[in-house]
C-alpha cells in the first residue's frame, strides 16, 4: 500500500511538472490558466498525451513560432484548431473541444483523416484547394448534428483555413458559430410566411388550418402541431381544428373536447394554458402527451422522436379572450433557451393579431349577411302600405349608409334629445346608457365639451351639417390601454338634420361618431417626445454645469482611455493647474505609482472584459501631506462604468474619483493605536498574571504551614485527651487552652488564605470576561458530587460563625429529569456556586436566625417557576456553542440551584445594581463584609456562558433566594478508573485510612514552599525526593529504576549549559535524622548500585516557573524519554503552578503533565489527585 501511495505521489509531482513546463513552453501565466474557464482541465489533456508518438515530436522540440501558434489558439474563446505536419496531427483549444462533444479528448494528437473520418473527402479537397490556390477556404452554412450534451444538437458553423506559412508545415482553422442567426433567421422567415398566408382570410377555420399548413413549413422547430379552436359562446369547449400531416385528426385525437369533463391525458395541461394565459408545457414523460402525436413527429424534421411540446393559448388582441389553444413540439436538436421562450411568446402575440382581424373580417361578413337578410324583410314591409315604405325607405336609407362604415357608431336623436336609434359602436365608443331612465348626455360628453356639442346641436337645427373633434368621458367599457395619457375618449363627430320627405321639416338629428383615439395617442407621443427631448436637453445643459464646478473630480475618457472631459477638480486632484493642455494628451496610468499598475490595469483588463462597472483604491505619484507633517502618495478611489453601443461595444467610459488620503492617514493613525492598545492589553494580562504569581507562592506557603500547625495540634490535642499522659490538672486546662487558642488561630489563617485566593481567582476571572478570551470547557461530572463538594468546602466555614448550611437535592416533580452523570464545565460552575455561598454565610453570620439552603435540581428544559420562582436577567452573553463533539451527544439538561439565607436582605436601590462589575449593595457593605464586587457580576458572566439565567429575589430583613440554571448533556457512566471526573472526599487531618504509600519528588524553586510541602507529606507517611528545577529533575530521574539509559545527561544538555549540582543545598536535601527517607541526587547515579535499591517514584509535583529548566520543559523531556525508551513506565506528573488561567493549565497538559493544581492548595486538595493518578 505504501508503495502504491508512494507511486500516486510520484505521479502527480510528475503531472505536476509536467503542467509547469507545458504553461512555461505556451507563455501561459497561471492567473491566465485559473481565469479562463476549462483550460486547466485541457492543458492536462495535452500534458497526458505523448506527443513523440507523432511527427511533431515531443513540445520542448517544437519550434517556436509553433508554441507561440498555439499560446493565441488556447486564450482564443471562438474555436480553433491546427493540422501540423504531414499527418495533419490535430491540436485544438477549449472551445474546439466542447465543439467536437464526445471525440474529445480522444482526438488530441491524431490525424485529422483519423478523428474526423466521415470528413476525409470534404477535408482532401480543403487542403487541396488551398495547395494549389495558396488561398484561405472558406465555408459557409456549414450544418452538422453532433453529440455534445448527451443529445445530437443541430449546429451551424462558419469556417475558415489559412495556411502557415515559412518552416511550419499546417493550417490554422477558425471557427464562428452561426446557429442562434440561423434558427432565428429561418423563424423570423416563417412567420412573415404565417402573416403572408393569413392575410385576406374571412373565416376561423381556413385560419386554423394555414397557420398548421404554415408551421408545417419548418419541420425542425415544430416536429408535430395541432390546434383545438374555442366553440364562442359556450365555456370551456374545444374543437379539433386540425393536426399537422394528419387527413383524419379525430382518428387521433378526441374532435370536440369539455375541459371540466373530459379525462384525455392532455386536458389537464389545456386547462392550465386556459386559465393562466401562459405557454403550459406538454410532456411523455409525465404522460400529458400522446403516443399518437408523438408517432407523427418522427415522419418531419430531422426524424427524431418529439417527447415535449408547448402549448400556446392565443387570445383575441382587443379582451384577451382565448381564441384557440395551438400545440407544437419542440426542436428535437436544440436546447430549449430564453430566446425560443421569446420566440414562442411573440408567435402567440402574431397569431393572436392575425386571428382578431380573421374574426373581425368574419364577422363583418356575418354582420353585412344580416343587414342583407334584414334588407329583404324591410323590402317585403314597404309593400304592405305606401306611407310606411316611405318612412321606412328613408330610414333604410341612412341606415345603409351608416353601415357601410366599419367601426363607426351610428345614432339619431329626435329633438328632445332621446335617443331613437343607434348601432353597437356608439354605445361602446361613447358609454351612453342603454336604460332609457338614466339617459342623459352630460353623462357621457366630456365637461370641456359640453359647448362644442351644444354647437354642433344648433347647426343641426339650423338644417346644417356639421362635424367637430371632440371627447366622451372613460367608462368601464375602456380598457387602462386606451386611457394611457389622455384624459378622454377622442372622436370625430359629424351631425345631419333628418328632414320629413313631404314637409321638409327637420324631424330628428342623425350623425356618426369615428374613433381617432390612435390618431390622437399619436400626436401625444409626439409632444410628449418633444416635451423630453428639451427637458433631455435641458438635463444635460445642467449636468454640463454640474459636473464642471462638482467638488468631486468628474471625467470621461473614449475607448482607448483618451480623455474626453474633465472639471476644475480634476485637475487638482492629479497635480495639473487649470487650463494646462498637458491632462488631455496624458494617459491616467502614467499619473499611477509603479506598484499598483499592476492591479489596475488587470482590473481594467477585467472590466473590459466583462463590461461592467469598475471601482478601484490607488496611488498618485502627486505627494500628499498628512495633518502631522508626515508624507506619501495621495490616495484615491475611483468608480466608473462603461458606455455600450448597441452592437454591444464599448464606446467610452464615466468615471469620478475621491481623494481618500485623508481617511488611509486615519485608517493607518487607528493601526498603531490598535496594536498600541493591543500590546497594552498583553502587558495587563503579563502583568496579572505576575501579581497572581507572586501573591500564590507565598500564600501557598502560609497554607502548608497552617495545615501542619493544624495536624500537629491535632495531635497535641489527642495527647492532652489521653488520661495516661503525666500532666498536672493545671498543666492539662492550660494546654487546652492553648489548644483551643492555636486552633481558633490557624482556622483564621485557613479561612483569610481562602478568602486571599478567591479574590485572586475573581480579578483572573474578570481579566478573561473582560478580554472575551474566558472559555467553556467541558468534562464528565456526577451531579451529585457537586453537592458534595459545596458541603464538604463550606460546612467548616458555616459552623464557625454559627451558621446552619442545608445542601439538598430538590424534591422530584413534574420537570424532574433523571441524569447522574452529565458534561458540563465543574470549574465555573463550583466558582459560581462558592461566590453565591460565601455572600449568602457572609450577610447571615451576624443575624439571629442563621441558616443557608443550597438545592439543586435537573430538568429537560428551562425550570418552571414553581422550581426557581424568579424572574431571570436577559442574557447578554453568547453561549457556548454546545453542537461541538466535545459535549458528547447526549439529551440536552439544564442544572438548576437555588442559594437562599436568612440575612440582612436588600433594598430596591441595591437590587438595581447587584450584578453590576465592581459594585456592592450600598457603600456600607464594603465597610460591614468587605468584598470586591466581582463575585456577582462573574457569576452572572460565567451563567450565561454555559447558556444559563440568573437572577434573585429579595426583601430586606427577610433574607435573599438567588437562582440560576446551566446546560449541559446526558452522559453515560464511564469505566472506572479510565476517565478522570469531579469526585466528591476530603482527606482526613490526620491522614488516618491512607491505604497507600507513594513515593513523590517535589520539583519547586521556592525552598520555603518545598520544605512545608516536604514535612505535610511525610507526616501522611509518604516518601518524599525534592529538586530546585528541571534539570536536577532529569538527574533524579536518571538515578531512579525507571532509568533504562546511559549515564549521559538525559536533559539532552552538557553540564555546562546546565549547571546540575552534585548535592542538594542545605534546604533542599535535608539530611537529619527524620530525613533518611530523602534520597541524594549526588548518590543517585554515581556509584554502582543494584536496580532494587534506586528509588521509585510514584509521582512528580512539577512547578511550572523554575530557574535553569522550568517544568513545562522538564514535562515534555521526561515524555520524549519515555517514547523513545529511555525512562521506563509512564511517570504521572501534577502540574503546580501561581498562575490560574486556564491557557496555562492546557499548556501544561499539552507538554505532557497529567493534572494540575494552583497555588495556594491545601493537602486535602492535592491528595485526591493523586490517588486518581497513581491509584
Amino acid at each position: 500500500m505504501q508503495e502504491l501511495e508512494k507511486g500516486s505521489m510520484l505521479a502527480r509531482d510528475t503531472s505536476s511538472k509536467e503542467l509547469r513546463l507545458l504553461k512555461d513552453a505556451f507563455g501561459l501565466s497561471d492567473e491566465a490558466v485559473d481565469t479562463f474557464h476549462g483550460l486547466a482541465m485541457h492543458l492536462d489533456v495535452m500534458t497526458n498525451f505523448d506527443w513523440s508518438s507523432t511527427c511533431l515530436g515531443s513540445i520542448e522540440h517544437w519550434p517556436a513560432d509553433l508554441l507561440q501558434l498555439v499560446h493565441i489558439m488556447l486564450l482564443d474563446p471562438a474555436p480553433q484548431c491546427l493540422f501540423m505536419g504531414p499527418d495533419h496531427i490535430l491540436i485544438y483549444n477549449v472551445a474546439y473541444a466542447q465543439f467536437s462533444g464526445s471525440r474529445h479528448p480522444s482526438i488530441m494528437g491524431q490525424g485529422i483523416f483519423k478523428a474526423w473520418s466521415e470528413a476525409v473527402e470534404l477535408n482532401i479537397d480543403t487542403f487541396s484547394f488551398i495547395d494549389s490556390t495558396g488561398r484561405p477556404y472558406i465555408m459557409n452554412d456549414f450544418n452538422i448534428s453532433i453529440d455534445r450534451h448527451g443529445f445530437l444538437e443541430e449546429i451551424y458553423m462558419k469556417w475558415t483555413t489559412i495556411p502557415l506559412k515559412g518552416p511550419l508545415r499546417g493550417y490554422l482553422c477558425a471557427a464562428t458559430d452561426e446557429t442562434t442567426m440561423k434558427v432565428t433567421a429561418r423563424r423570423k422567415a416563417m412567420l412573415s410566411k404565417v402573416s403572408a398566408s393569413c392575410r385576406g382570410i374571412r373565416d376561423m377555420t381556413s385560419f386554423w388550418n394555414t397557420v398548421l399548413e404554415t408551421l408545417g413549413t419548418n419541420g425542425k422547430d415544430f416536429p408535430f402541431a395541432f390546434v383545438y379552436s374555442k366553440l364562442q359562446g359556450v365555456d370551456n369547449v374545444y374543437n379539433l381544428e386540425s393536426i399537422l400531416d394528419s387527413d383524419q385528426p379525430s382518428d387521433l385525437l378526441p374532435a370536440t373536447i369539455d375541459l371540466s369533463t373530459c379525462t384525455e391525458c392532455f386536458v389537464l395541461v389545456l386547462r392550465e394554458a386556459e386559465q393562466f394565459f401562459n405557454p403550459v408545457p406538454i410532456r411523455e414523460v409525465d404522460g400529458t402527451l400522446p403516443e399518437s402525436i408523438i408517432q407523427l413527429s418522427t415522419k418531419r424534421g430531422c426524424g427524431d422522436r418529439c417527447a415535449e411540446g408547448i402549448i400556446c393559448p392565443i387570445r383575441r388582441a382587443s379582451d384577451n379572450r382565448i381564441l384557440g389553444l395551438l400545440v407544437v413540439g419542440l426542436n428535437t436538436r436544440k436546447t430549449f433557451t430564453p430566446d425560443d421562450k421569446g420566440f414562442l411568446q411573440f408567435l402567440m402575440r402574431s397569431l393572436g393579431d392575425l386571428a382578431t382581424n380573421t374574426m373581425n373580417a368574419q364577422e363583418t361578413d356575418r354582420l353585412a349577411q344580416q343587414a342583407a337578410t334584414q334588407q329583404q324583410t324591410l323590402i317585403k314591409a314597404l309593400a304592405t302600405t305606401t306611407n310606411e315604405a316611405n318612412q321606412i325607405s328613408a330610414k333604410w336609407q341612412r341606415l345603409v349608409k351608416t353601415m357601410e362604415m366599419v367601426d363607426v357608431g351610428f345614432y339619431e336623436f329626435d329633438l328632445e334629445h332621446n335617443l331613437v336609434q343607434a348601432n353597437e359602436a356608439f354605445f361602446t365608443m361613447s358609454g351612453y346608457p342603454r336604460d332609457e331612465r338614466n339617459r342623459s348626455r352630460e353623462q357621457i360628453i366630456h365637461p370641456d365639451d359640453v359647448k362644442v356639442c351644444d354647437e354642433l346641436w344648433k347647426r343641426a337645427l339650423a338644417g346644417e351639417h356639421a362635424s367637430a373633434e371632440m371627447r366622451y368621458k372613460f367608462h368601464e367599457g375602456n380598457t387602462p390601454v386606451d386611457r394611457d395619457g389622455l384624459d378622454g375618449f377622442w372622436v370625430t363627430v359629424a351631425i345631419v338634420p333628418v328632414t320629413d320627405p313631404k314637409t321638409g321639416e327637420i324631424i330628428s338629428i342623425s350623425g356618426c361618431v369615428t374613433d381617432i383615439m390612435p390618431q390622437k395617442r399619436r400626436q401625444n407621443d409626439a409632444i410628449n417626445r418633444a416635451q423630453s427631448a428639451e427637458r433631455l436637453r435641458a438635463s444635460e445643459e445642467r449636468f454640463q454645469r454640474f459636473a464642471s464646478n462638482a467638488l468631486c473630480p468628474i471625467m470621461i475618457y473614449d475607448s482607448n482611455r483618451k480623455l474626453q472631459f474633465c472639471n476644475h477638480a480634476y485637475y487638482e486632484l492629479m497635480g495639473f493647474l487649470p487650463g494646462d493642455s498637458r491632462v488631455w494628451d496624458t494617459d491616467w496610468s502614467t499619473l499611477l505609482v509603479d506598484e499598483d499598475l499592476p492591479e489596475v490595469m488587470d482590473k481594467w483588463v477585467e472590466t473590459i472584459r466583462t463590461k461592467k462597472a469598475l471601482q478601484l483604491t490607488c496611488r498618485l505619484t502627486k505627494p500628499w501631506t498628512a495633518p502631522d507633517g508626515t508624507k506619501g502618495p495621495t490616495w484615491i478611489v475611483a468608480a466608473s462604468y462603461p458606455e455600450i453601443n448597441g452592437d454591444g461595444e464599448i464606446t467610452g467610459w464615466v468615471g469620478v474619483a475621491f481623494d481618500i488620503s485623508q481617511t488611509k492617514w486615519a485608517e493607518t493613525v487607528q493601526q498603531k493605536r490598535l496594536e498600541e492598545a493591543v500590546e497594552a492589553k498583553r502587558q495587563q494580562e503579563n502583568f496579572i498574571d505576575m501579581t497572581s504569581h507572586e501573591i500564590r507562592n507565598p500564600l501557598g506557603a502560609v497554607v502548608h504551614c497552617a495545615d501542619s500547625i493544624l495536624a500537629s495540634l491535632v495531635d497535641m490535642e489527642g495527647l492532652i485527651k489521653e488520661p495516661t499522659t503525666p500532666l498536672s490538672p493545671k498543666i492539662r486546662k492550660q494546654l487546652i487552652d492553648i489548644y483551643d487558642s492555636s486552633f481558633d488561630a490557624v482556622n483564621t489563617i485557613i479561612s483569610c488564605s481562602t478568602h486571599q485566593r478567591r479574590i485572586v481567582d475573581d480579578v483572573l476571572t474578570w481579566s478573561k470576561l473582560n478580554s472575551n478570551l474566558l472559555k467553556i470547557t467541558p468534562s464528565l461530572v456526577r451531579s451529585s458530587a457537586i453537592l458534595q463538594d459545596i458541603r464538604n468546602m463550606f460546612e467548616l466555614d458555616a459552623a464557625k460563625v454559627g451558621v446552619q448550611l442545608v445542601v439538598q437535592q430538590a424534591v422530584d416533580g413534574l420537570d424532574s429529569f433523571p441524569a447522574e452523570w452529565v458534561m458540563l464545565d465543574p470549574g465555573r460552575l463550583t466558582q459560581i456556586l462558592i461566590n453565591l455561598v460565601t455572600n449568602a454565610i457572609k450577610f447571615t453570620r451576624e443575624e439571629s436566625t442563621r441558616r443557608v439552603t443550597v438545592t439543586m435540581g435537573v430538568t429537560s428544559s428551562k425550570p418552571s417557576l414553581d422550581r426557581l420562582p424568579i424572574d431571570f436577567v436577559p442574557s447578554t452573553t453568547a453561549a457556548a456553542d454546545m453542537s461541538d463533539s466535545e459535549w458528547g451527544t447526549g439529551a440536552p439538561v439544564h442544572l438548576y440551584f437555588m442559594v437562599e439565607d436568612t440575612g440582612c436582605g436588600l433594598s430596591p436601590e441595591e437590587k438595581s445594581k447587584i450584578f453590576a462589575r465592581f459594585s456592592q449593595g450600598s457603600p456600607r457593605t464594603h465597610t460591614k463584609y468587605g468584598g470586591s464586587g466581582l463575585g456577582l457580576y462573574i457569576s452572572r458572566e460565567l451563567v450565561e456562558l454555559q447558556s444559563g439565567e440568573i437572577d434573585f429575589a429579595s426583601q430586606a430583613g427577610e433574607g435573599s433566594k438567588f437562582g440560576f440554571f446551566v446546560q449541559g448533556r446526558m452522559a453515560t457512566c464511564p469505566n472506572k478508573g479510565t476517565t478522570p471526573v469531579l469526585r466528591s472526599g476530603r482527606l482526613s487531618k490526620t491522614g488516618e485510612g491512607l491505604g497507600q504509600r507513594y513515593s513523590v519528588l517535589i520539583v519547586e524553586d521556592n525552598v520555603v514552599n518545598q520544605a512545608v510541602l516536604s514535612k505535610q507529606l511525610r507526616k501522611l507517611g509518604h516518601e518524599v525526593h525534592v529538586a530546585n528545577h528541571g534539570g536536577e529533575a532529569l538527574k533524579f530521574i536518571r538515578g531512579s529504576r525507571h532509568w533504562l539509559g546511559d549515564n549521559s545527561d538525559p536533559g539532552g544538555t552538557s553540564k555546562a549549559d546546565t549547571p546540575l549540582d552534585d548535592t542538594f543545598p542545605a534546604s533542599a536535601a535535608e539530611s537529619s535524622a527524620d530525613d533518611r527517607t530523602t534520597a541524594r541526587l549526588s548518590d543517585l547515579g554515581m556509584r554502582p548500585v543494584s536496580r532494587s535499591s534506586l528509588p521509585e517514584l510514584s509521582i512528580i509535583l512539577m512547578d511550572v516557573e523554575m530557574p535553569i529548566m522550568d517544568g513545562l520543559t522538564c514535562a515534555a523531556r521526561i515524555r520524549q524519554l519515555q517514547d523513545e525508551g529511555e525512562i521506563q513506565g509512564h511517570i504521572p506528573i501534577i502540574a503546580v503552578s501561581a498562575n490560574a488561567r486556564s491557557e496555562q493549565v492546557g499548556e501544561a497538559l499539552k507538554c505532557g503533565m497529567d493534572d494540575a493544581i494552583s497555588k495556594p492548595f491545601r493537602i486535602a486538595d492535592l491528595m485526591p489527585k493523586i490517588e486518581r493518578l497513581v491509584g
